[in-house]
């Protein structure tokens, strides 16, 4: 099957806020799906010092040394110890730059994803992830999240922050809903500086029915305010044509540049460039407006959308292109 490019129709979408006790619930944080710029929410706690990258090989590899103290996560991307979080099996979970790589299968069905990939899923989530063995893309396993209410995340516990603040992520994902069908704004996947929504983040998801990517609350840098950059190339608002929509029930291959240093980002669907998604300046001259890489959090999470249920094996990290196969 192939991507579907498909009109879309313009809607403003309507702005919501997730308020939480802090630790308890999900943070604060107004978000305008890139239509009238969200303001940030209040601080969140942030996981507090980090082990160094010696997880080991997922399939029984040297451990690497103490890397990274002091930092959000465990582990400094590609400093200290021979192999930092080591690759496991799967799709892509091999090759130069790969730092780590999950394909679930190890862990029990219904268990939540843990050590030495995961941190532990915050209380706050409401909605809970579980490995599955009802879908996979390397079979037996997958991990399922849900946005039923505010939404979940896996969030890595290791290899961040990233050296010079850039990185590469590779999943497998699965939709129960094409992103037509989700009614507005969503996310996928985000780096980010804090482990809630507290502080910059750049958020590649959809709204208008079609993939995007947002940096909120974009106070970072040259300019300021909200950025959204659609895939069919638009900034801010879409046209009622174009732009890449993701299909209910199928397997895609997402990877994605989160390139803090040069402030750009890059996508691939199925091995194959979006440059309609390549951002750098946001299309108005913006520099400098890279959040810090602190955190990756790959879900769901509904803003003025409803995502419902993703499926997500062959978790790759990498500091160079890690590939579909």
């Amino acid at each position: 099957m192939r991507l579907v490019t498909r009109p879309t129709t313009v809607s403003l979408l309507i702005l919501i806020s997730a308020a939480c006790a802090s630790g308890t619930s999900p943070p604060s944080k107004s978000d305008g799906g890139a239509y009238s710029g969200g303001s940030g929410g209040g601080a969140g706690s942030v996981a507090s010092g980090g082990q160094g990258g010696n997880a080991g090989n997922a399939n029984g590899g040297s451990s690497g040394g103490n890397s990274h103290t002091g930092g959000a996560n465990a582990g400094g991307m590609g400093t200290g110890g021979s192999n930092a979080g080591g690759a496991g099996s799967g799709s892509g979970c091999t090759g130069q730059g790969v730092l780590f790589c999950d394909n679930f299968d190890k862990a029990a069905a219904n268990s939540e994803p843990a050590a030495p990939f995961w941190v532990p899923q915050p209380a706050w989530q409401n909605d809970r992830n579980k490995i599955v063995s009802t879908q996979s893309h390397s079979p037996p396993h997958s991990v399922t999240v849900t946005a039923a209410s505010y939404g979940s995340h896996l969030i890595a516990a290791m290899g961040f922050p990233p050296v010079d603040n850039s990185f590469f992520v590779r999943v497998f994902m699965r939709l129960e809903k094409s992103t037509k069908d989700m009614g507005g704004h969503v996310d996928f996947i985000e780096g980010a500086e804090s482990e809630t929504d507290a502080g910059e983040e750049l958020r590649l998801g959809a709204s208008h029915g079609i993939v995007d990517v947002n940096l909120i609350p974009g106070n970072k840098g040259s300019g300021g305010g909200e950025k959204t950059q659609f895939s069919n190339g638009d900034v801010d608002i879409p046209r009622d044509t174009g732009g890449v929509v993701l299909e209910a029930g199928r397997w895609y291959c997402i990877e994605a540049h989160f390139d803090g240093k040069n402030h750009q980002f890059h996508l691939w669907i199925d091995d194959k460039e979006q440059a309609t998604m390549n951002v750098s300046d946001w299309k108005q001259g913006r520099t400098g407006w890279s959040p810090a890489y602190k955190f990756l959090k790959i879900g769901g999470q509904n803003f003025s959308g409803q995502m419902g249920r993703a499926w997500y094996d062959d978790v790759a990290v990498g500091s160079k292109r890690i590939g579909c196969s």
